[in-house]
């Protein structure tokens, strides 16, 4: 799975456009990416799974990396 999915989750919970993301940013490199936004990210990759995120998972989960190592281990990649 490539990064697409990961970054169109952070664009909808950010306002940022999917192409002003890159595989690379984070929280850090994203100042829209905050607490209220990072709330909506766990929100939507919880509905994606149809799960909820433990602790450990919404800790992680402050990079589109992240974002994309937790969606590829959910599907079983």
């Amino acid at each position: 799975m490539n990064s697409d999915r990961a970054i169109a989750l952070v664009s909808e919970a950010t306002g940022y456009s999917a192409s002003e993301i890159t595989s690379e940013d984070d929280a850090e490199t994203l100042p829209l990416w905050d607490s209220v936004a990072h709330i909506n990210i766990v929100m939507a990759i919880e509905a994606e799974l149809g799960r909820s995120l433990n602790t450990d998972e919404i800790i992680d989960i402050t990079s589109i990396a992240g974002i994309q190592a937790l969606l590829q281990k959910s599907a079983g990649c």
